[in-house]
């Protein structure tokens, strides 16, 4: 990555021949620096990324701010970088070769920025206690773990901890308030001759099902078939190794003593042995195997996808880009 040193160095070195007041202050400047400098190209962005601070603090420069804002994109600061690289763009003293690199490196962190929003409006969302903007609200966050609150009403009603990759986009629903909650069946009875309350689900749906109860792992499918073709291998070799014996032997017969015609056969013997062994087991792997993909494996389309999220109250969809 682009390290932009030669216009600082030349900004140090002219200040340390300014006047006395600045002398200290611009030589530790360059000295963090060159540190930085030194970190970063040993990828040690942390280290760097102080260092760079530090130079910024005591002789503010674009070029200084640039390098911070690289370093942080690179230690996962993203939301960071891009302020820092807005900032840069903006400045009037960014030399005019460094803009072209400033949109370069601030189009890659857009890439890793993760954003929270809520679906619903209606409701204020507080990511690590700062309060998401917008209709419906929404966030841009560093990839890691934070801590969401979604209130209605001044009321927090739900407090979790969600964890985003770089790039991820998070949309959570508003979980409905206790107090919101749907009616219970009245008591009174009806009208004679009405029809009789209707006591199952409502016409047109189904009771919710936990779907990963339902049936065991296809995996246990993928794996019972990949050990029946291993050992139905396994049996093919043994068997061609069985018959190659076999015509060995009756091509050495007639040279063999009576001892080593019995050992032969013995050998043989064992080969068949092995050979039948391994047929039996093939057949009853594959069996089972094809037993628990058609009675206990559901292979039924899943409507839940890996990023959606289930529970009392909660409904969240999760996405990246």
């Amino acid at each position: 990555m682009l390290i932009v040193l030669a216009g600082w160095l030349a900004i140090a070195v002219h200040s340390v021949a300014n006047a006395a007041c600045e002398d200290e202050p611009a030589v530790c400047a360059k000295q963090a620096f060159e540190a930085g400098i030194a970190a970063y190209r040993d990828e040690q962005y942390q280290a760097a990324l102080e260092q760079f601070r530090a130079a910024q603090r005591l002789r503010p420069h674009p070029v200084v701010l640039f390098n911070v804002a690289q370093a942080e994109a690179r230690v996962g600061l993203v939301v960071e970088s891009l302020r820092h690289f807005q900032q840069v763009y903006d400045d009037p003293n960014t030399p005019e070769n460094l803009l072209g690199k400033v949109r370069a490196e601030r189009e890659a962190a857009t890439k890793q920025v993760a954003t929270v929003s809520l679906e619903d409006s209606g409701a204020t969302l507080e990511v690590d206690g700062v309060q998401a903007q917008g209709d419906p609200p929404s966030i841009e966050l560093n990839p890691g773990r934070h801590e969401i609150t979604i209130s209605v009403d001044g009321d927090p009603i739900e407090r979790r901890t969600l964890t985003l990759s770089s790039g991820e986009t998070a949309r959570l629903a508003v979980p409905r308030r206790p107090d919101t909650a749907a009616p219970g069946p009245s008591s009174e009875s009806p009208p004679e001759g009405a029809h009789p309350p209707v006591t199952g689900p409502p016409v047109g749906t189904e009771p919710a099902a936990d779907e990963d109860h339902a049936g065991i792992s296809r995996w246990w499918v993928v794996g019972g078939g990949g050990l029946t073709l291993a050992l139905a291998g396994a049996t093919v070799w043994s068997g061609l190794d069985t018959r190659r014996a076999y015509r060995n032997y009756e091509q050495d017969v007639d040279e063999l003593t009576p001892s080593e015609r019995q050992d032969r056969v013995d050998e043989g013997k064992d080969r068949q042995l092995r050979t039948n062994v391994l047929i039996g087991v093939t057949s009853v792997v594959g069996v089972a195997t094809a037993a628990t993909a058609g009675l206990w494996v559901d292979w039924s389309p899943r409507q839940r996808r890996s990023s959606l999220t289930v529970g009392p109250g909660t409904l969240a969809y999760r996405c990246r880009f």
